[in-house]
């Protein structure tokens, strides 16, 4: 069904805002128009977005934010409406005060990262820093219920409009940093560690290390054959994403054209997808990142058409704009590594908006919704507190519609040091996660 929008100022930014809310989260088609003769004369659903009066058609007075260009400072108050955090209020009038076309173009385009105020060690955007953050909603899929608003006031203005909820997802992804923590290795960094372990006092780091590779215990980090088995077990197809750039200060994987790693790689495709992790030394460098990516191509022998940033380092707009004209579709990197939710406000999958280009990109961003390192080393949280933590978020995503994206990484399923006990969670997740759909993004890798 078609939503006739009346606009005096068409802009990209409404198209965008208009396609995302009331067509991706509603299932609308949109079209959008600055003829107010046509508009008065439509017989169907119909939004005026403007300050002026067409009686009896629902009106939604526009924040000036969809009609400005570039990324200037904008002051906003969050309220509430019906329960539910909102902000851009332009008008009084019930039944919709709050421009949600705005603040969901606010939310998606990620609009508050493009002047950052802080950044952490690393140079990335502080969850801290947030608006969801700091007004308590970073854990709500907070766009979703905008859309749910929106429909209640369309529905009850056109009783036969047909409206439909995103269909709720859930994709397991793990990001392997650290193929084995002993094996396969050049024997300078061997004997590099283990020095390092003596002189540090860590006997017992150095009789694991010795008994790995001695071949009397098996390597801690290879728990490839457990996470096969779970995933069989639930019907998961897993995207496993690898980081094979060279080494360095944060890249310390095992050598990417070592015959094991390619092995580890190549054998992941038989029952999952593989996607590229790329480096924290691309971040930034173009020519770095493609090399990475023809690399794993190369091993793959394949197109590489997912990513993932290494520490969840991104930049607006310029890693997007490299992962674009690198051929990448879709990237998994937004959520915060600090705090568990919906980073954009959102769990269903969206395009890309550069706010300096003015203009919707190629890629498709799927929201991260939790991951290990959040829960363990951020958060601190036991292995039982963290089962209810991502029940709820799994409800969210459950009642709203949407992609329930966890990301894992292969040390902390290795039951030993700080991740001991977590086995537990990771499988009580998969069980919960298989009762959603099975991710169709999973399958276009």
């Amino acid at each position: 069904m078609t939503l006739l929008i009346f606009t005096e100022n068409p802009s990209p930014r409404l198209d965008y805002a208009a396609e995302y809310l009331l067509g991706e989260l509603l299932g609308l088609k949109i079209r959008i128009t600055n003829d107010a003769t046509e508009f008065r004369r439509a017989t169907g659903p119909r939004l005026n977005y403007s300050s002026r009066e067409f009686p009896g058609v629902p009106a939604m007075v526009p924040h000036e934010l969809l009609f400005s260009r570039g990324t200037e400072k904008v002051d906003i108050r969050v309220e509430n409406m019906e329960g539910i955090p909102c902000f851009f209020r332009t008008s009084e009038s019930e039944p919709l005060p709050f421009d949600l076309l705005a603040s969901t173009f606010w939310m998606i385009s990620r609009y508050e990262e493009y002047r950052p105020e802080a950044t952490d060690e690393y140079g990335r955007y502080p969850a801290a820093a947030s608006l969801a953050c700091r007004h308590g909603f970073l854990g709500i899929p907070v766009v979703s219920y905008w859309s749910e608003l929106l429909a209640g006031v369309l529905r009850r203005k056109f009783p036969g409009i047909r409206l439909r909820k995103p269909g709720a997802a859930f994709l397991p992804t793990l990001d392997i940093d650290i193929a084995w923590a002993y094996k396969y290795r050049p024997w300078w960094r061997v004997l590099g560690a283990s020095v390092k372990d003596i002189t540090t006092w860590q006997p017992d780091v150095f009789a694991e290390r010795l008994m790995v590779l001695a071949g009397f215990r098996k390597d801690p980090y290879e728990v490839y054959d457990w996470l096969d088995g779970i995933h069989r077990e639930y019907g998961l197809h897993p995207v496993y994403f690898f980081l094979v750039g060279d080494y360095g200060k944060h890249d310390r994987n095992v050598p990417p054209l070592h015959s094991a790693m390619m092995h580890l790689i190549r054998e992941r495709m038989s029952y999952s997808r593989v996607g590229l992790h790329p480096s924290f030394h691309a971040a930034g460098r173009p020519a770095v990142l493609m090399k990475e990516k023809n690399r794993l191509e190369n091993i793959l022998e394949k197109p590489v058409t997912s990513s993932r940033q290494h520490y969840l380092k991104i930049n607006f707009p310029e890693t997007f704009r490299m992962l674009e004209e690198a051929g990448v579709q879709y990237d998994f990197s937004l959520g915060f590594p600090e705090e568990p939710g919906f980073r954009a406000g959102t769990a269903v999958p969206f395009r890309y908006y550069d706010l300096e280009k003015e203009k919707t990109g190629r890629l498709t961003l799927v929201p991260l919704t939790l991951m290990d390192g959040t829960l363990c080393e951020y958060m601190h949280l036991e292995p039982e507190q963290a089962i209810p933590l991502f029940h709820r978020l799994l409800d969210e995503v459950k009642s709203r519609g949407g992609h329930f994206v966890s990301l894992w990484h292969n040390h902390s399923l290795s039951e030993s040091g700080i991740w001991k006990g977590w086995r537990k969670v990771y499988t009580e997740l998969m069980e919960a996660g298989s009762k959603l759909a099975h991710d169709p993004i999973s399958q276009e890798q």
